[in-house]
């Protein structure tokens, strides 16, 4: 009937990706100090927004 579904399967992705490409050179986690980062680019984005709409006026 079509797709057969065999949870015998005993194809390792991981594997082959790994043997196909090779390792990644760097990892796919995003390094601590760059989430701070944009962590403070968001703030003062929005800050800088919340000013020019007139809400806070430092004069």
């Amino acid at each position: 009937m079509g797709y057969d579904d065999d949870d015998d399967d005993d194809f390792d992705y991981e594997d082959f990706v790994e043997r196909e490409f090779g390792r990644p050179r760097r990892s796919k986690d995003v390094p601590g100090h760059w989430q701070v980062v944009a962590m403070l680019l968001l703030v003062a984005f929005v800050f800088t927004l919340w000013a020019s709409m007139g809400f806070w006026t430092p004069f």
